[in-house]
């Protein structure tokens, strides 16, 4: 694996992450399966709720494609504007003040 595959991996990694625990868009999937879950047991709700139990997950699978990949276009474009996303947020969020 290539350094920037690595690196494109790891940003789409944050991203994917980001979207699940802390993403508006993502908040009706989280609302639902927290009712469904109940309040008491741990299950995939929770991982939804907290990013280190999400990103294990989100980064055995981007990793596993990128691995597959070996810098196929088919996993470099997509990961590379998920990690452009990503890296944006971060300079929104430091000079804008910002969260989303």
């Amino acid at each position: 694996m290539t350094w920037w595959v690595f690196l494109f991996a790891l940003g789409a990694t944050a991203r994917i992450t980001r979207f699940g625990v802390s993403d508006v868009l993502f908040q009706p999937t989280r609302s639902w399966l927290a009712r469904r879950q109940g309040e008491h047991q741990i299950g995939l709700a929770t991982v939804f709720h907290c990013d280190w139990c999400l990103s294990v997950w989100v980064a055995a699978v981007v990793y596993g494609w990128a691995y597959l990949a070996d810098g196929a276009d088919w996993f470099a474009w997509p990961a590379a504007a998920l990690t452009a996303s990503y890296v944006y947020s971060l300079v929104a969020q430091t000079f804008d003040g910002e969260d989303d």
